[in-house]
């Protein structure tokens, strides 16, 4: 019994890591099924974006798919074809950057998923929700 739960607490674990934050049932305690859950203390993102009269970049918080930084790139009054030019390619590359490791990252949580799943399912295991309550053994075949 005490394999199964550590197991379990291993699987929280990992998804707690890689599934989006704004998930409230991933904010509970990893392992333990006996307290009271707790509120959703995710941090309230800010609305506040730089203004036309900012003088530097700005970066943001992480995305929470791609876990990459946004930059808000300051635009000189005086910039010239060129610069402007690289701007617009920096950020056509932060763009690609951006979609590239959100794809990457949602595509890795679904084939660790599917991974965790087929052994668990190869040792006649199965899964178990919030409360420790579960589909044991996750089995699909009916046996006579």
């Amino acid at each position: 019994m005490a394999s199964t739960s550590a197991a379990v607490c291993l699987r929280r674990a990992l998804l707690r890591r890689f599934a989006p934050r704004r998930l409230p049932a991933l904010n509970r305690p990893l392992c333990s099924s006996n307290q009271e859950p707790q509120k959703d203390t995710t941090a309230k993102r800010s609305a506040l974006r730089p203004g036309p009269s900012s003088t530097h970049d700005w970066i943001g918080p992480p995305n929470p798919l791609s876990n990459l930084r946004p930059i808000v790139y300051h635009i000189p009054e005086n910039e010239t074809e060129l610069e402007k030019r690289l701007r617009h390619l920096r950020q056509d590359t932060e763009d690609w950057n951006q979609d590239f490791w959100a794809n990457q990252n949602i595509t890795f949580s679904k084939e660790k998923e599917a991974f965790i799943v087929s052994h668990l399912q190869a040792k006649g295991l199965g899964l178990r929700d919030e409360q420790g309550e579960g589909t044991w053994p996750l089995r699909t075949s009916h046996s006579s």
